[in-house]
């Protein structure tokens, strides 16, 4: 019940696109909300990400034109959406978090056409970007929505060890320098794969979180003198001078105990430490959306509230509760029953208000209270309905 509380009291009521009063305004209002516009939106999405794919080094110069012409289409009708919602939503437009998301790749698509000679070298990082408008796909499909919320659920926790995990790589690299920088570069090992300093080791031991080729570098590490190996063992400063490169032995001990322990802390247990936590973020998620309570019936709620409190002020006139409740429908607000009962409609009332006719001269309605009590109200009933 704690739970469900801090859930409730973490909710906020929702702005809602209101339909304007200028005729023109509601033409383009109609045409925004829309089910075929919205549905023509997405699938542009989708096709403008796909034809991101299409560029490939040795392409020709129709190829090229044709594809250029594609993002040219693609870009007009993102520009055409943005426009219209502009025009129905006016300010209103820049309140929803996923229209500013929008507008702000589509400015990055336009710089780049306007300006494509300027822009030439920032072209391949302004067109990866348009792929983030596929993310607009999590609020059409319920799977998406978990997954996404997962990742946000579990952000901290996956920094908080992310951050634990590199203080352990940079105390390896640190390390690593120390013991192994005089080593002979033998393959795989080359001028950037090395020991020779902290970055090239860490290029190095993060190569070897992946599990690409580990026991190579290893082996070419821990190398000692040998026929096909002319090294030096403990070579100085003078040797490195002679030869100019590094010329030192390794030793197997040294280097197979520095690997395995660096492997078994971070891809044996950092790496499997993440997905844990990924994995215990998506079955919370799954849970809380198994709840009585969940973001789709609370969604239904603010979606509701949204109606008569357009402007998300917290707060609905008392005449207004009548036609709230009815368009919550059943589970949450009125059925049928109520239409012609006025006194089954006063007692919801006073439950639902916690008496505000009868002990003040209150004439608003608060979101907070309201969705309390409703709620309160609907967990009861479920749990009656289970035999709870």
């Amino acid at each position: 019940m704690l739970n469900t509380k801090i859930l409730l009291l973490s909710v906020k009521p929702k702005l809602a696109m209101v339909r304007p009063i200028n005729r023109i305004h509601q033409f383009f209002y109609d045409v925004a909300v829309n089910f075929w516009f919205e549905g023509f939106i997405l699938l542009s999405i989708v096709a403008n990400s796909v034809t991101l794919t299409f560029h490939l080094p040795n392409m020709s110069g129709q190829t090229r034109q044709a594809i250029d012409l594609m993002h040219v289409v693609f870009t007009v009708i993102f520009t055409l959406e943005a426009a219209v919602k502009l025009i129905a939503f006016q300010s209103r437009y820049f309140k929803d978090r996923w229209n500013v998301f929008d507008f702000a790749i589509l400015c990055s698509s336009l710089v780049l056409l306007l300006f494509s000679s300027v822009a030439s070298s920032f072209a391949p990082v302004i067109r990866s970007v348009r792929v983030g408008r596929l993310l607009k796909l999590v609020k059409k499909m319920k799977q998406l929505k978990i997954i996404f919320r997962t990742f946000l659920n579990t952000i901290s926790c996956l920094l908080s060890v992310g951050t634990l995990m590199f203080l352990v790589i940079y105390l390896y690299a640190v390390v690593g320098v120390t013991l192994f920088a005089d080593i002979k570069l033998n393959e795989p090992l080359h001028e950037r794969l090395n020991f020779q300093s902290v970055s090239n080791a860490l290029l190095v031991l993060l190569t070897v979180a992946t599990g690409d080729g580990w026991n190579e570098i290893m082996d070419a590490i821990g190398r000692g003198k040998s026929q096909t190996n002319d090294c030096v063992r403990n070579a100085g400063y003078a040797d490195y001078e002679r030869a100019g490169e590094t010329v030192g032995c390794g030793e197997y001990w040294i280097t197979y105990i520095y690997f395995v322990t660096y492997v078994i802390l971070i891809s044996l247990i950092f790496l499997n430490l993440f997905i844990a936590i990924i994995m215990n973020g998506y079955f919370e998620t799954r849970e809380k959306e198994n709840q009585v309570i969940n973001q789709e019936i609370l969604s239904l709620f603010r979606d509701t509230w949204s109606v008569f409190d357009p402007d998300a002020t917290g707060k609905i006139k008392v005449s207004y509760f009548p036609d709230f409740m009815f368009m919550l429908g059943p589970g949450l607000g009125w059925d049928d029953r109520y239409h012609t009962d006025l006194k089954r409609q006063e007692r919801s009332f006073n439950i639902v208000t916690g008496g505000l006719r009868k002990y003040t001269k209150e004439t608003d309605l608060h979101f907070l209270n309201i969705i309390d009590n409703i709620f309160v109200q609907y967990i009861v009933r479920q749990e009656v309905k289970m035999g709870l």
